[in-house]
């Protein structure tokens, strides 16, 4: 179930960066900023999850790190 959690919580992390972007172009801009604060808590608490199995540095560095990179690159 861990794994399950960090795979989901790195899908949320994209959504914070991609919420910061958008909340630079379009409007109602509140909404964007407040989709990104809501990512990035739910990123958080599903890595305060799995960090309860997994060991932090492996959890953040496989699948955060990858997940978040391939998908900001994708949004620039």
């Amino acid at each position: 179930m861990a794994w399950f959690y960090l795979i989901l919580g790195g899908f949320f992390e994209m959504g914070w960066t991609v919420g910061l972007k958008l909340s630079q172009s379009m409007q109602p801009r509140w909404l964007y900023i407040a989709m990104a604060v809501l990512s990035m808590s739910l990123s958080l608490f599903l890595l305060y999850l799995a960090q309860r199995t997994i060991a932090i540095g492996t959890s953040y560095a496989v699948s955060y790190t990858h997940l978040r990179a391939h998908e900001t690159l994708r949004h620039l």
